[in-house]
């Protein structure tokens, strides 16, 4: 899809929004990724999130941008529904643009 750096998980909606979705293990990773000259920033990317384990609630909260969606996993979680929790929405960025179905 011609991105200058690399994705985790890349999503995209019936609408054709873009959703990157990065995954963090430790706080040492998330400072790594911080340190990335790109900055997550692609014209083709609507919203974008960071996934990680509960306990790097605070981790998240004090290191990423606002706009910057946190999406937090709980493994003890006794149903589906529990082990994703959307701690914080990303917000959307205004200059991306919607992917077209052939590029899908």
């Amino acid at each position: 899809m011609g991105f200058p750096y690399e994705i985790d998980i890349l999503a995209v909606s019936r609408a054709g929004l873009g959703h990157e979705i990065e995954i963090k293990t430790t706080r040492q990773d998330l400072l790594r990724d911080r340190k990335k000259s790109h900055n997550h920033d692609s014209k083709r990317i609507t919203f974008l999130w960071f996934a990680g384990p509960m306990d790097m609630r605070e981790d998240f909260t004090e290191i990423l941008d606002s706009a910057a969606g946190i999406i937090l996993i709980n493994p003890d979680a006794t149903n589906t529904r529990g082990k994703l929790v959307i701690a914080r929405n990303a917000k959307r960025r205004s200059a991306a643009r919607a992917f077209t179905l052939s590029e899908i």
